[in-house]
């Protein structure tokens, strides 16, 4: 047998099968009003569901029993002994790739945490991203307003919606970009001078005045968090010549041949 229609998607033998159930009530309803034609309306919803099992040979159930979602870490301080001001010439604060062989380069990440502290009264956001080499923000986390920080230190996390995230690349930085701060009243960002994270791999990247510096004895006390999809299931073929709906299909069939018939032997006079 020639197979004219394979693997159709669940969803559209769905919706063939309303239609062909709405043609086949369309029909009846019209037969009590004597409307004419309603018995060759009914037989064509008939011919509909036989037609179905004629072209189609099996057709994909797609389906998920479960998606859970597991977190990973690919950085992970959680301690720190300093901190780092911004300031009006330091405005940009992040950790970054030195080479290819850090474990940051194609880290799926979805959240990333920071401590800061907040001294005096400093202004506008505290931006928290991917930066580019020119400090720009290419993927926004989330902005923290700069007066809302505590004045102790405090974790502060910000993450994508709706399980989004970002593959980092070689050139990414990734960290908070602050333009609020002058003199005495800035925001902080607590480092690790023991250099925890990735040895030589990664640092700290401070951009001052127009240009980015490294530091690779020392890293941000920093939390970046991978939240990773696990999908339970998957579409699966199914073979309509050994299922009920081939049985199925032939009874709806039947049954709407058999109504039409008995409508067209109805004396319409």
């Amino acid at each position: 047998m020639v197979e004219l229609v394979n693997n159709v998607p669940f969803v559209i033998l769905a919706m063939y099968t309303a239609v062909a159930l709405f043609i086949g009530t369309l029909g009846i309803a019209l037969s009590f009003k004597k409307m004419a034609g309603s018995p060759f309306i009914v037989i064509f919803s008939a011919i509909m569901f036989w037609g179905a099992i004629a072209l189609v040979n099996n057709i994909d159930v797609s389906y998920v029993d479960d998606v859970q979602y597991s977190v990973t870490h690919p950085m992970n301080v959680t301690t720190s002994d300093s901190s780092v001001a911004f300031s009006t010439t330091i405005t940009g604060l992040a950790e970054r790739p030195i080479n290819v062989n850090s474990l940051l380069v194609n880290a799926k990440i979805s959240c990333i945490e920071v401590n800061m502290i907040r001294t005096g009264s400093p202004t506008d956001n505290v931006m928290i991203g991917i930066l580019d080499n020119d400090n720009r923000m290419v993927k926004l986390f989330g902005n923290i307003t700069a007066s809302s920080i505590n004045t102790g230190t405090r974790s502060y996390q910000v993450c994508l919606g709706n399980h989004d995230y970002w593959i980092l690349a070689y050139n990414d930085y990734v960290g908070a970009k602050h333009t609020g701060s002058v003199g005495a009243n800035n925001i902080a960002i607590s480092m690790n001078t023991a250099n925890p994270f990735d040895g030589t791999n990664s640092a700290r990247a401070t951009y001052t005045s127009g240009s980015w510096s490294d530091t690779t004895a020392t890293d941000l006390r920093m939390k970046l968090t991978s939240d990773n999809a696990n999908v339970y299931g998957k579409a699966v073929p199914y073979d309509l010549n050994d299922n009920d709906f081939y049985v199925f299909f032939i009874m709806l069939g039947g049954f709407f041949m058999f109504i039409g018939v008995i409508i067209q032997m109805r004396d319409w006079t």
